[in-house]
């Protein structure tokens, strides 16, 4: 059984929309996304491919689903204990990417300064926090496909 949920996003090949659903890709013809809540009379939509993206299971403090491409501002709060009831720390906010998240250890990008992680993948540029990555310590600021301007690390 899985843990979480498995579905994508692109940007739909013939108009700017991004579309969210199963993903097939082929060799010949590319990308599409099957729609979840699709009508019956549609199957599938061409999406670019190099704009698909996979959800990460996690949402934001608002609610929104995170991708893998979405730029967060992330506010990490460090605790006293492990029960969460008492701060020790609330650090300044960052930006990151989640490349893979897990409740115990997610693999970040980071893309402004500042970013603590546990590791670092020096080919990849890619981190390990340890902990988990709450809900309310991350908001969608914007994707890398929409707003590149972002990727230069400024809040």
């Amino acid at each position: 059984m899985l843990d979480r949920e498995i579905k994508f996003r692109g940007k739909a090949e013939y108009y700017n929309d991004w579309l969210y659903g199963n993903l097939v890709q082929t060799r010949e013809k590319g990308a599409y996304i099957f729609p979840l809540d699709a009508p019956d009379s549609v199957d599938r939509y061409s999406v670019l491919e190099n704009t698909v993206s996979q959800y990460t299971g996690l949402k934001d403090k608002n609610g929104n689903e995170v991708y893998s491409d979405h730029i967060l501002r992330y506010t990490e709060t460090i605790f006293t204990d492990c029960s969460e009831t008492e701060i020790s720390e609330v650090r300044d906010p960052v930006l990151i990417r989640i490349i893979n998240y897990r409740p115990l250890a997610s693999v970040i990008k980071p893309i402004s300064k500042g970013v603590r992680a546990h590791g670092w993948d020096q080919e990849t540029g890619e981190g390990i926090i340890l902990g988990d990555i709450r809900s309310e310590d991350i908001e969608i600021i914007g994707s890398i496909y929409d707003n590149p301007e972002l990727l230069e690390g400024s809040l």
